[in-house]
């Protein structure tokens, strides 16, 4: 563009421009929107809009405990094994874990020895809550007179009785699981006094600052205190310290 104005100069020729001169409003707009303030402005709206949709989206809490269904944790979900004395008793048992009876009891008492699907639950406090509310939402007499039936009945014979005298492992948890089930339902859906509230259970398994607090509940199952272990009393009820 240069080099040809220098030959018209050269030449002694000019060169007019013969459109109609623009429009001063319009060459105002167009420096507006190219001065460095504008730009600024642009960017910062751009920047505030990205910004505020971050937000938003970082504003959804989602608890990960809850994922995967309301499915509730139940005893024996790892199954019942094959080493016995006799092939009555693993049949006894599996009739015991079927029965729509025992199964609307979820029987806490079973769940805490018994359970890989509890034991992850005992991982969120919101998953431990809903199981313990539906433990504690029975009819209490009920479930009393059904596992106090089957811990007799697993005695007999012709079910598990030569296993249990031969004390196998899984057997003897079971019975003690079913004759723990009232003293277990009461300290497990016993809950806190203090403004916090929730099971007592529940912020016991949870406080991992405190892993002590929730082996008392173990003690009904036969399980004696590891030693030095000093759970903190404080945090149950004071009819659970009575008992």
């Amino acid at each position: 563009m240069r080099s040809a104005f220098a030959n018209l100069e050269r030449a002694g020729e000019i060169l007019v421009d013969t459109r109609s001169p623009p429009d001063v409003a319009e060459l105002r707009r167009r420096q507006d929107d190219a001065s460095p303030a504008n730009t600024t402005s642009t960017t910062a709206k751009s920047a505030t809009s990205t910004a505020s949709s971050s937000t938003a989206s970082s504003s959804i809490v989602t608890d990960p405990g809850s994922s995967g269904g309301g499915d509730l944790p139940v005893p024996f979900d790892s199954g019942v094994g094959s080493n016995y004395t006799t092939t009555s008793c693993p049949i006894f048992l599996k009739s015991v874990l079927t029965n729509t009876g025992f199964r609307a009891c979820l029987p806490f008492s079973l769940l805490l020895q018994n359970s890989q699907s509890f034991f992850q639950a005992e991982k969120s406090i919101v998953r431990v809550t809903q199981a313990l509310d539906a433990t504690c939402n029975v009819n209490l007499g009920e479930c009393v007179n059904t596992m106090s039936t089957y811990a007799r009945n697993l005695k007999l014979d012709s079910n598990c009785g030569d296993d249990f005298r031969a004390q196998n492992p899984l057997v003897l948890q079971a019975y003690q699981g079913l004759l723990a089930y009232e003293p277990l339902y009461r300290a497990g859906c016993l809950k806190a006094t203090t403004t916090t509230g929730g099971y007592c259970f529940a912020n016991a398994i949870t406080n991992t600052s405190s892993s002590s607090d929730s082996y008392i509940y173990f003690l009904p199952l036969g399980v004696p205190l590891p030693g030095g272990a000093r759970p903190r009393y404080a945090m149950l009820s004071p009819e659970s310290k009575r008992e």
